[in-house]
């Protein structure tokens, strides 16, 4: 469909017969047919030439390639990927798969490997183990699992002798009724033996939490707490977010099902939705917790530390590396100092934000941070000087006397910090103005304005 479209618009064709396609013929909008996809065995290896590999911020390049399309499971109430697939899972042949790493290997020299599949299968992935380990290929992949019972000690040893170093799970609740609730198919119990097999057997497992579902409690949000710190020993690493409502949910579809309503729904663009739940955490109580719990539960675990540090885009080059000489990678890991450092305070939706007296915000024509960098760095008398408009924030007093570069839309959110309204008013005024769901305005309000708190431009 993507190439028909280009095709069209290069000849000057008519759009009707484009697949796929949703436009205005001048008149109205028009929704053509919709293509079936391409069977997946039939599909090329992907072809990065072409691409920069040199100019990666990656020591070494991490191809993404796909085994499968969608998930097996596609019943999780709060899932939106599958929404692209049509709720279908459709595998790669393993030898296929081989012979995608074998040809990507040759073209590019890459031996780093993150499937992108939204949950490879376990006998997917006990036969792509085995066709990997049988061709003698050296390669260290990530991907995607689900926490199944089939994830035996025997599997996990079989996928990390073939490569597979690093396991991203999704565990969402430490509580059976959310999970329930979720329609996620799994217990906390084969949680907890999923994570202990592939910590044996090698492999690192990150969790993805998640706080918020409609009908959570706060109690039950702290089960998932309690979970994490029981587990510690056989869970590297996790992430905590909020739920968030997005298209093509069975949620979304279904929210009267699930104690929610939905603002603005009929909305043709919009991918997340503002909601109200009749019980439970409300979307900015969940955003609040995950937030303070990454921070204080996170710090307890070596692996979030390290992520701290690495962040995941790294791990599994690193994991590569230095797996046997640093197995808890210490070398990323600075030593704490025995000083007392000052607690930051974290923004919530009650804060109430206050711009430092005699703050200047202003938008220039030149990158004066980048200009000073250079003139301090540059062994030349003249350091070239190029044009970028940037977003400053100064604080003359003479006992701070510093500067920073903001985002743009900072800015606005800074001129709204008057020490009168919280944080949640000022979403509602952004909002109102641009038409967009309040709770994440919430969000990214929050977002921006905390490097502002720990750098005391504003107070709370």
């Amino acid at each position: 469909p993507m190439a028909a479209l280009a095709e069209h618009l290069r000849d000057v064709q008519p759009l009707d017969t484009v697949p796929n396609l949703i436009w205005h013929d001048g008149q109205k909008v028009r929704t053509n047919e919709v293509a079936t996809a391409e069977a997946i065995n039939t599909l090329p290896t992907p072809d990065f030439d072409g691409l920069p590999m040199d100019l990666y911020l990656s020591p070494e390049p991490v191809l993404p390639l796909l085994a499968s399309r969608g998930c097996y499971w596609t019943k999780c109430a709060f899932c939106s990927q599958n929404f692209g697939f049509g709720d279908c899972y459709h595998s790669r042949d393993p030898k296929k798969v081989l012979e995608d790493l074998q040809k990507l290997q040759q073209r590019h020299g890459a031996k780093y490997f993150a499937f992108s599949d939204e949950a490879i299968s376990p006998n997917m992935m006990s036969k792509l183990a085995g066709e990997i380990s049988a061709s003698g290929l050296k390669v260290y992949c990530s991907t995607n699992v689900r926490m199944e019972t089939q994830f035996t000690p025997e599997l996990c040893r079989k996928v990390y002798n073939a490569g597979f170093k690093l396991l991203y799970l999704g565990l969402e609740s430490g509580s059976d009724r959310v999970l329930g609730l979720m329609n996620k198919g799994i217990t906390t119990e084969m949680a907890v033996q999923a994570c202990r097999n592939m910590y044996d057997a090698g492999i690192w497992d990150h969790l993805y939490v998640m706080f918020g579902f409609p009908g959570e409690t706060r109690e039950e949000a702290q089960e998932t707490i309690d979970f994490l710190l029981a587990h510690k020993d056989i869970i590297h690493s996790f992430h905590i977010d909020n739920f968030s409502l997005e298209r093509g949910m069975a949620l979304q579809r279904h929210p009267e099902q699930y104690g929610v309503t939905i603002e603005h729904q009929i909305a043709d663009f919009r991918i997340a939705f503002d909601f109200n739940v009749t019980s439970g955490l409300s979307y900015c109580e969940a955003r609040a917790l995950a937030a303070e719990t990454m921070e204080s539960v996170g710090r307890q675990f070596v692996g979030n530390e390290i992520l701290g540090k690495l962040t995941h885009y790294y791990l599994l080059p690193y994991l590569h590396h230095y797996e046997s000489i640093d197995p808890f990678l210490k070398t990323v890991i600075q030593e704490k100092s025995p000083a007392v450092l000052p607690v930051e305070r974290l923004l919530n939706r009650r804060s109430v934000p206050r711009r430092k007296p005699g703050l200047i915000v202003e938008q220039i024509h030149f990158d004066l941070l980048a200009i000073r960098h250079a003139f301090t760095t540059c062994e030349s008398q003249s350091p070239a000087v190029n044009r970028k408009p940037t977003t400053i924030v100064f604080d003359p007093a003479p006992d701070a006397n510093k500067m920073s570069s903001i985002p743009e839309q900072a800015a606005e959110i800074l001129a709204l910090c008057d020490g009168k309204h919280n944080i949640k008013e000022i979403a509602l005024t952004l909002a109102r103005k641009y038409d967009a769901p309040a709770g994440q305005i919430e969000g990214d309000v929050i977002a921006l304005l905390q490097p502002l708190v720990k750098s005391a431009y504003i107070t709370i």
